[in-house]
């Protein structure tokens, strides 16, 4: 008995896991994601690598899924902004009578279980979506959103980011960086309470010298090489 309805139109890369009672036809999915059971995709979609695509979701015409997403249980993309069975002559729609839009969900996005995604929407890098959520418009890059219509209920901090430990590290850096030397006078343990004082000068940034970054970027290292804490640096006054 065939549990599988993968036509042979459909591209697959190499490891995809797909469960039992599938439909794919003229879609791809690229290498080592995951497809639950209970899944249709249809033609012209395309799935990254290392997606978890959990069973009973369904995934239209005209969906991109970059790398390392992760779209929950009974998740529906919608796209067709006025839906209609019929066309003005009465009969049935055929492909003829109505323009597929887009959805893009790009890159370590979460998209929680029971969600839905109207069309002509791009859901940022490592966005998260509450469950049962209706997306109708575009989701901002590290936010997390829930509700329906869904709203912003704040920014992911930057130790709830996805990536690899020195892409992790680099951000930090730079955070660090950037927060130092918005005024030479500044110090970085004044970043929670506000600084206490302000050199006057406008785009402090453009005049920075490569000493203090030089000296701020081995005070990070130092931090690094530390027990495993949040970092908090910490860069004497210039």
């Amino acid at each position: 008995m065939e549990l599988q309805s993968i036509a042979p139109d459909v591209k697959l890369g190499k490891n995809v896991k797909i469960f039992k009672f599938v439909n794919l036809y003229g879609c791809e999915v690229d290498d080592n994601t995951q497809i639950g059971c209970f899944v249709e995709i249809q033609k012209n979609a395309k799935i990254g690598k290392n997606c978890k695509i959990s069973s009973q979701t369904f995934i239209c015409e005209g969906v991109t899924i970059e790398d390392e997403v992760f779209v929950g249980h009974n998740v529906t993309f919608i796209n067709d902004k006025y839906p209609r069975a019929t066309n003005k002559k009465g009969g049935l729609q055929t492909e003829k009578d109505w323009t597929v839009q887009p959805i893009l969900v790009k890159r370590g996005a979460s998209i929680g279980s029971g969600a839905t995604i109207l069309c002509n929407v791009e859901i940022g890098e490592n966005a998260i979506i509450g469950a049962n959520s209706l997306i109708t418009k575009d989701v901002p890059a590290n936010s997390i959103v829930a509700g329906n219509p869904a709203k912003i209920l704040r920014k992911i901090g930057i130790n709830e980011k996805r990536g690899s430990e020195e892409e992790v590290k680099e951000t930090r850096w730079l955070m660090l960086i950037k927060t130092c030397f918005q005024c030479e006078f500044h110090n970085i343990n004044e970043a929670e309470e506000g600084p206490k004082s302000h050199c006057g000068k406008e785009n402090c940034w453009s005049q920075f010298s490569k000493c203090i970054a030089k000296k701020a970027l081995n005070r990070f290292l130092e931090q690094e090489s530390s027990a495993n804490e949040t970092v908090k640096p910490q860069v004497a006054r210039v």
